[in-house]
């Protein structure tokens, strides 16, 4: 059996986070409520620059812009999928038109 691979290899650019948000004068707090993210997560994203692929997606929907113009472009990291199911979740978050074909 061939074994099922997940890529997911961006991380948000925290100088480019922090300067979407220093232009709209926004507080880390108003962007994390904005956002529907915890500060905490705010903190640590602009802290270190890794995020999930739902907190990417909530960031890029509070400020406006697409998810690929917050993130750093890493090579990619392949990691086994443990099911079919996270397979298929996998195959979907890298190619959003399969949700509907």
């Amino acid at each position: 059996m061939t074994d099922l691979l997940c890529t997911d290899a961006m991380k948000i650019d925290s100088q480019k986070l922090r300067g979407l948000r220093d232009e709209r004068s926004w507080t880390q707090e108003h962007l994390a409520t904005v956002a529907g993210l915890s500060l905490r997560t705010v903190q640590r994203i602009e802290r270190e620059g890794n995020a999930s692929s739902d907190s990417r997606l909530a960031l890029a929907a509070a400020f406006g812009v697409d998810v690929s113009s917050l993130s750093e472009e890493l090579p990619a990291v392949e990691k086994p999928a443990t099911s079919v199911a996270q397979s298929e979740e996998c195959k979907i978050r890298l190619n959003p038109a399969r949700r509907f074909g």
